[in-house]
């Protein structure tokens, strides 16, 4: 698998009636002529991660986990220490949240996300229901 670069980039949002940050990160073919590209965000991905040039795909989204987190899964009680993660959308509302910090991915409910977005877990990247 290629190695690409993808960045934040800023753009005009006409809703807002200003240039705003991406939700997602672009390359910087995908950027051209939609924005001008943040180059100190630059992240290296798979080619195939990309979504059309952007990343990351609908329903995976860039978390980082500011604050410790404890979820019981199944009969045991689990603790994700701080950084950053991949969510990824499951079957059911559930989502399924792995890392380099955690090699064996965990599963959180719709309710939980919902709960730790309120202030132990922010979307990096990607664009939340």
């Amino acid at each position: 698998m290629a190695q690409v670069s993808v960045y934040f980039f800023t753009g005009w949002d006409s809703d807002d009636g200003e240039n705003v940050r991406s939700k997602r990160m672009a390359t910087l073919d995908t950027i051209a002529g939609k924005g001008e590209p943040l180059l100190d965000t630059a992240r290296s991905v798979g080619s195939d991660e990309l979504d059309g040039g952007f990343y990351p795909r609908p329903k995976v989204w860039i978390v980082e986990i500011h604050d410790r987190v404890s979820i019981q899964q199944g009969n045991q009680r689990i603790r994700v220490p701080e950084g950053e993660y991949t969510m990824r959308a499951r079957p059911a509302e559930t989502y399924s949240v792995s890392g380099p910090k955690w090699a064996i991915p965990f599963e959180l409910s719709r309710d939980q996300v919902d709960a730790y977005l309120q202030g132990k877990m922010k979307i990096v990247a990607g664009v939340w229901p």
